[in-house]
């Protein structure tokens, strides 16, 4: 529980941290895009402007045109015609800026249109954060009572588990065994144990070596003169007897003869260390 409640709390100030960062994130984004929204409105006022002007620009050309018309028709002999030639590509290079720089501002505010979409969805992203903020606070605040609630459960085994401590440090000074004491009479444990554990490996070997030379021994006699081949006395032993190690992967009954002839009295079998 404590383990799932500071994960709880680390993953807490980790979405805290992050939606810091993108609230931050997001103010920014909001500053650009009013910046962006100006500049849209600047740039439409600016195509309006600009339309105005193309359309004062035409009207002014066909009263030119009709000036130069009323001149032509008055003044037939004194036309000049590489003045208005000069007028009219003048009046068409203006046009034909005015028409692409409409067209960069027209791409312009698509760009802009994109880059509004694009914020909103960051917005909702920002928005399912809220979200998933408040639910990890109500899970938060669930382990919290939950935490309350076993700490309040365990407190009398608490104050058990202190008095018997308690208790165990007395003894212990009544005692007068150090620390250091004990660890070294436990080494010295230890190692008598593992000295007694390779003896008894040593011996048990030796046993083991022991049974089956007998054991091979009595396979190699030969049968008795009057009641002809050896026999085992009881057959296979019981199942029970087989579930433990020893030679031959099988437990002896030590209280079963090996080998018995027929009419021989029991004898008991050897034991070799072996229960």
């Amino acid at each position: 529980m404590a383990s799932e409640q500071a994960q709880l709390v680390a993953s807490f100030e980790s979405l805290q941290q992050s939606h810091a960062s993108l609230q931050h994130e997001n103010d920014k984004m909001r500053a650009r895009l009013e910046a962006r929204d100006r500049e849209r409105q600047d740039a439409q006022e600016l195509i309006a402007h600009q339309n105005e002007q193309a359309l004062q620009s035409t009207a002014m050309r066909a009263r030119e045109h009709a000036i130069l018309e009323k001149y032509v028709a008055m003044v037939a002999v004194h036309s000049d015609t590489t003045a208005l030639a000069a007028c009219e590509t003048a009046a068409s290079d203006q046009l034909a800026a005015a028409r692409n720089e409409n067209i960069s501002l027209q791409r312009r505010l698509q760009v802009f249109e994109e880059e509004r979409l694009m914020m909103r969805a960051r917005l909702e992203e920002v928005t399912q954060l809220h979200s998933d903020k408040a639910r990890l606070e109500h899970e938060l605040f669930l382990a919290r009572s939950e935490e309350r609630k076993a700490r309040t459960e365990l407190a009398p085994a608490q104050t058990t588990a202190d008095m018997w401590k308690g208790k165990f440090h007395e003894m212990r000074g009544m005692l007068g065994k150090s620390e250091v004491e004990a660890k070294r009479k436990e080494m010295e444990f230890q190692t008598q144990l593992s000295t007694m554990s390779r003896q008894l490996q040593v011996t048990k070997s030796r046993a083991d070596r022991l049974f089956l030379e007998y054991d091979q021994r009595q396979r190699s006699l030969p049968p008795h003169p009057q009641h002809g081949q050896m026999t085992r006395t009881s057959g296979q032993l019981p199942p029970q007897q087989f579930s433990r190690g020893g030679p031959m992967g099988a437990a002896w009954n030590p209280h079963e003869p090996l080998y018995q002839r027929p009419g021989e009295p029991q004898r008991g079998a050897f034991r070799f260390g072996y229960p």
